[in-house]
Formats: structure tokens, C-alpha cells, sequence
């Protein structure tokens, strides 16, 4: 009698399984604890078959695509929202590696990486980023942290996310990892702050998570089930597929038009040493990096800046891209020789002129 009386207690305390999906790898579960409602997806990385992976949208990096168009063409088993991104440039705000290549530099977040192994480690952004993410064949550097080795932990401002918006009430996403090497895709559809997702993501068993991109992004996937619409089209995803057939089948779609994208990164072999302003050709020092994106787009199109036709960004093969870029500017006066200026690093809101949105304002406004 007393034994009953304690799992009817538990039972009405947790209230487990609202509804479920299960396949051999992936299941889906609606969980309810303490009057929070989430949609959980498990997948077993003990299987050799589970591959976990990033999706960008179909023009690559700093566009955007519908969140069913983009599960459509790759049709993983499970998806959820990504990273932030910048709602002018759709720059994503964290390195991402997909099939152990690096293809975007992102500059906050802790990254969600996975082994060719199958083996996934959460890992804070200043570690892996100085190390290129060697050894990984995905990463998806997100934030901030809820959990780690067990116990809350929540120090967004240290890994560099400000935007107080972040902290209030909003719709929220999340990944995470038991100690029975489950990965946990979960969505919370009620405003919740973060201190209750880091709580929901222990009860649910993780022993380290991160929060992922909420409010109207929030989206998850389920077997071509969509429990989580968001709303507004999105820049990347973390999908996972049962089998390793399923994910060799599509590997080639998920960094699509790369040709097209630029990736800051110490890993690009060669690239042009000068920039031209008119009929003059200044030579660039070999310390000098060219951030060729919309905020030097900005200045050329006020004359402020003159550019080479050259779109690869450059960096001396043993210095680390660091998370605010130097830009390259080119001035010129008239009867004068043009003249090539640096312009110091500062952080990234250094400038709102230049159209760079800063983290803690715009980046995380969802």
C-alpha cells in the first residue's frame, strides 16, 4: 500500500509522458515537471549508427531558409534549433564545423562537439577556438551554459553574451548529455527563464547542457513531426539521423553554396596581399587580416573604403582568428599617394556606424 502511495506521489510530481515516438536510436517524449511542459528528443549516441551534425540554410552562411524547407532537403531523424544569429547580417554568433571542416567564426558561446567517434563534449569557446576544434567533425558553439559536470552553472556574461533580453521570460531550447551518453534536443514552449531551463535539463537527466537560440526561433523536429514551429525563418540547425546510411546520403547538403562563403579561419592556405583604391595598389602586411563582410561592404558603399575583388579573409597561418576582426581600411586624399590604415581591434560594438550589430544588444533580441 505504502509503495503505491509513493509512486502515485512521483508520478503526480513529474508527470511523465504526455506523449512519445520511439525508434531504435531516437525517441520523442512530452515531459512535465513542476507545471513546465517540454518537448524532449533522446538519441543514443551508444549506437554506432547515430550521426549528429550542423545544417546551414541552402545559400550558406549569412542566409536564411525556412525551418521545414531546410529539415526537408537533408531529412534528418531529429532537429533543433541552432546558434544565434544576427537578424541584419544572419551570421551565425558561433564557430561552426560541419564534416570536420571549419565554416563559420563565430565569437561567443561554448561549443557542442562531436567525435567521429560518436562521442559528443561540451567544450568553452576560448579552449576550442584556439585549438580550430582539431578532432571534432561537428561543432556548434551555442550558449550559454546551463550545466556542467552535474551542477547548475550560468555565467552568460563570461562567455560573452550581455543582451538583457536574454534573461527574462522567453520561449527556450536546449541540448544536453546524460551520463548514459544520451543527447537531449529539448524545447520548453512556456516563458521560462534560464535558471528554470538549467533546472529542467537536470531533472531530465543531463549532466552538461547549453542553451540554444529561443524566443520566435525556437523549433524542433521529430521523424518529419514538427512539435516546435518557429517563426521567422532560420540560419542553422543540429540535426541528428539514425543511421550513418541516412546521414552519408545527404553529408554533401549540409554546407551548401561553399564556394560563395568565407571562412575566418587560420586554415586558409592562400590569399591576396594587396588592395587597390583607384589606379594605386597598397600592399597589405602579412599581419593584416581583411574582414570582407557587410560592415566594409558598408564603408566601400560611402567611399570610405576600396576593395580588392578578392572575398577570402586573410590571417597569418599561426595567429588564431580572434572574436572581434581588425579591418582594413583604405584612405585616400587627393594628389596624395592612398595609404593603407589599421584599424585597432575593439569589440565588436565598437562602431555602430559600421552596421556590425553588437552582441548585447542585437545579436540575442529574439
Amino acid at each position: 500500500m505504502k509503495t503505491n502511495i509513493l509512486i502515485a506521489l512521483i508520478l503526480l510530481s513529474v508527470n511523465l509522458s504526455q506523449s512519445a515516438w520511439c525508434a531504435e536510436n531516437i525517441s520523442y517524449s512530452k515531459v512535465t515537471w513542476s507545471g513546465i511542459s517540454a518537448h524532449v528528443i533522446s538519441i543514443n549516441l551508444n549506437s554506432p549508427d547515430t550521426k549528429v551534425s550542423v545544417l546551414l540554410a541552402k545559400n550558406g552562411r549569412g542566409s536564411s531558409e525556412s525551418f521545414s524547407s531546410m529539415t526537408n532537403r537533408v531529412k534528418p531523424a531529429a532537429a533543433i534549433t541552432g546558434t544565434f544569429f544576427c537578424l541584419q547580417s544572419l551570421m551565425p554568433t558561433g564557430d561552426i564545423v560541419i564534416d570536420g571542416k571549419s565554416i563559420h567564426t563565430g565569437s561567443v558561446g561554448a561549443g557542442v562537439c562531436v567525435t567521429p567517434d560518436n562521442k559528443v563534449k561540451f567544450i568553452p569557446y576560448s579552449i576550442g577556438h584556439k585549438t580550430k576544434w582539431q578532432g571534432f567533425e561537428a561543432v556548434l558553439c551555442a550558449g550559454p551554459t546551463l550545466l556542467r559536470g552535474g551542477q547548475r552553472y550560468l555565467m552568460p556574461r563570461d562567455e560573452g553574451f550581455h543582451d538583457p533580453a536574454l534573461f527574462g521570460f522567453k520561449r527556450r531550447t536546449a541540448v544536453g548529455l546524460t551520463a548514459s551518453n544520451k543527447l537531449l534536443m529539448v524545447t520548453v514552449e512556456k516563458p521560462i527563464q534560464l535558471r528554470t531551463l538549467a533546472n529542467v535539463m537536470m531533472h531530465l537527466g543531463a549532466v552538461d547542457a547549453v542553451s540554444l537560440d529561443g524566443g520566435t526561433s525556437t523549433a524542433l523536429q521529430i521523424n518529419g513531426k514538427t512539435v516546435s514551429r518557429p517563426g521567422r525563418r532560420l540560419t542553422n540547425l543540429l540535426i541528428a539521423y539514425s543511421t550513418d546510411y541516412d546521414y552519408k546520403q545527404h553529408r554533401q547538403a549540409l554546407a551548401p553554396a561553399l564556394r560563395n562563403t568565407m571562412v575566418a579561419s587560420a586554415n586558409v592556405p592562400t590569399a591576396p596581399t594587396s588592395l587597390v583604391v583607384g589606379n594605386t595598389t597598397a600592399q597589405i602586411p602579412e599581419n593584416l587580416m581583411l574582414s570582407y563582410r557587410y560592415r566594409t561592404t558598408s564603408l566601400a558603399s560611402r567611399g570610405r573604403i576600396g576593395l580588392s575583388t578578392a572575398k577570402t579573409p586573410m590571417t597569418k597561418a599561426s595567429d588564431a582568428v580572434p572574436s572581434t576582426e581588425p579591418v582594413a581600411a583604405m584612405t585616400t586624399k587627393p594628389d596624395t599617394e592612398a595609404s593603407l590604415t589599421t584599424l585597432s581591434a575593439k569589440p565588436a560594438r565598437r562602431d555602430p556606424r559600421m552596421g556590425e550589430p553588437s552582441v548585447s544588444n542585437h545579436l540575442l533580441a529574439r
